[in-house]
């Protein structure tokens, strides 16, 4: 192989292997973004406390599909609302208390984040601090 060639196949060998870097490094990035920090702590409290309200139409939904329009729209209600308080209530608690890195508290995590099952969980077993 020529000189010129050679250099070509070394300078695209690097440069493949470097873009392989690149992506490891940011697949390990997003990774440590999924663990609980500090700053998810206190994003995810933030997001629960503005997006609260959500809970509200999402249990008039859920109650509809399940019992019906009247029930939706009577039990639904109150059940929204029980929903988005709780969601309030800790979501300030995790913006008071974010430095001390937890799990969260509810399921799901954030209001637009129900899986297939749509339940809606307390989790004390989660530590405080």
């Amino acid at each position: 192989m020529s000189t010129p060639l050679k250099r070509f196949f070394v300078v695209a060998l690097m440069t493949v292997c470097c873009l392989g870097f690149v992506n490891e490094v940011q697949a390990q990035s997003y990774n440590a973004i999924q663990k609980d920090t500090p700053t998810r702590k206190l994003g995810r409290g933030t997001a629960n406390v503005l997006m609260s309200w959500m809970e509200i139409p999402r249990a008039w939904h859920e109650v509809k599909r399940k019992h019906g329009d009247v029930a939706g729209i009577t039990w639904g209600t109150f059940e929204g609302v029980r929903r988005a308080v709780v969601r309030i209530g800790i979501g300030a608690f995790e913006i008071v208390t974010f430095p001390h890195a937890t799990g969260a508290k509810i399921t799901p995590e954030y209001v637009e984040k129900y899986g297939d099952d749509n339940t809606f969980r307390y989790h004390s077993d989660v530590p405080l601090f």
